[in-house]
């Protein structure tokens, strides 16, 4: 999966990336890290939002998900470590 695919996906799932409040901003498979920015304007997601979205994020990713490093808005969300 590429950065244009994964962005797509979570449009396509999300409204809050429908109306730009979030926005996939970095996403590199090498270092398995994935950034995902909050519009500064508008009120932060609920902490709520941004876990099921990194909890969505990690199942397009498939079984190398669950060591992704994960930023969404505020929040981090470490690589799950069996």
């Amino acid at each position: 999966m590429d950065k244009r695919e994964l962005a797509h996906k979570l449009i396509e799932h999300y409204d809050c990336f429908n109306t730009e409040k979030m926005w996939l901003d970095e996403f590199d498979p090498k270092v398995e890290f994935v950034s995902v920015c909050c519009h500064v304007n508008a009120p932060h997601p609920s902490s709520r939002l941004c876990k099921d979205v990194a909890k969505y994020i990690r199942k397009l990713l498939g079984k190398n998900g669950k060591d992704y490093a994960i930023f969404i808005g505020a929040y981090y969300f470490e690589p799950e470590i069996d």
